[in-house]
């Protein structure tokens, strides 16, 4: 009877042995979603405009085109891809983002390089500002881009291109203009802020060193700002060779000085023209400033800044 007992409990123990292979089985083959492109095939730089951003496994790339004139370019063709197969328009604020997989592992700015617009059209330069992609991992990469780009009719020369040296890091910095108080004594609100410091209970402007909020920048005679001033100073990503800056706050004329006395040649890297508007010839100097007079007869306004 004993053994007859042992007997029926055996078809049960294939049972649950067969069901734990299976669960362990299926534990350790996953399959690939399939929602999502298969990428063991994959063998050129190709983008996935159906799958959703942050997907893991995906690379990232995203960015901004903008014209000469820091106009958004809306609605215009991206390519992207060895044989720029992937097509993808801008949005309305000229952004995009996509997905995207590498097999061969490249390096961020190598990455980058796929990206184009249809050079029968426009002459552009792409720059990486953000860059997480590493070759020796197996982290995906994720890039951010400025896409600078001119219609050929307008003959813009890249090669007049001013951006920023890139900061210690790698990363991509603005051209960055130190704008100051051109006098001592103009008093300040309470809540005026330069660099970290903040007036609490108000307090007066030291000539050279204290910084004026609130300038508006305008390019080449254009109707908007492309930056205004804060207690930093002010920020523009790019610049071209010959472009034209007018620096505008109510009350105030601008001039050129350095904080370090100054040299001839930074005068001429930006020459000083009619109507507090400057030519930029050349990268902007170290220590280069611009500097705001009012002839000591105007208050700044709480909020402005």
């Amino acid at each position: 009877m004993e053994k007859k007992k042992k007997m029926k409990k055996k078809p049960y123990v294939i049972f649950i042995a067969l069901l734990l292979l299976f669960i362990f089985a299926g534990c350790n083959n996953e399959t690939p979603d399939p929602g999502l492109p298969d990428l063991s095939n994959i063998t050129k730089i190709t983008a996935f405009p159906n799958v959703e951003l942050g997907t893991a496994g995906f690379n990232v790339i995203e960015g901004v085109v903008k014209d000469e004139s820091h106009n958004l370019l809306t609605n215009i063709d991206l390519f992207f891809g060895e044989d720029n197969a992937f097509v993808k328009k801008t949005d309305t604020k000229g952004e995009f983002a996509f997905c995207f997989a590498d097999p061969h592992n490249y390096e961020g700015a190598q990455q980058a390089d796929y990206l184009a617009l249809d050079s029968a059209i426009y002459d552009f330069k792409v720059i990486p500002t953000w860059i997480t992609a590493d070759p020796n991992s197996t982290t995906p990469s994720y890039i951010i881009c400025l896409v600078i780009a001119a219609t050929k009719d307008n003959e813009i020369d890249f090669n007049d291109l001013i951006i920023a040296p890139r900061n210690e890091d790698g990363y991509f910095t603005e051209i960055f203009f130190n704008i100051r108080f051109d006098e001592d004594g103009i008093l300040l609100p309470a809540g005026y802020q330069d660099r970290n410091h903040v007036f609490e209970e108000g307090g007066e402007s030291v000539n050279g060193n204290t910084a004026l909020s609130g300038v508006e920048i305008f390019l080449n005679e254009g109707l908007q700002p492309v930056t205004i001033s804060n207690e930093y100073g002010a920020g523009i990503e790019y610049l071209f060779v010959g472009d034209r800056l007018e620096f505008a706050k109510e009350g105030f004329t601008f001039h050129t000085a350095s904080a370090g006395g100054g040299e001839a040649g930074e005068q001429l890297v930006v020459e000083s023209l009619e109507g507090n508007t400057f030519q930029i010839n050349g990268p902007v100097p170290p220590g280069f400033q611009i500097r705001g007079n009012c002839d000591g007869n105007i208050y700044i306004l709480v909020g402005e800044q």
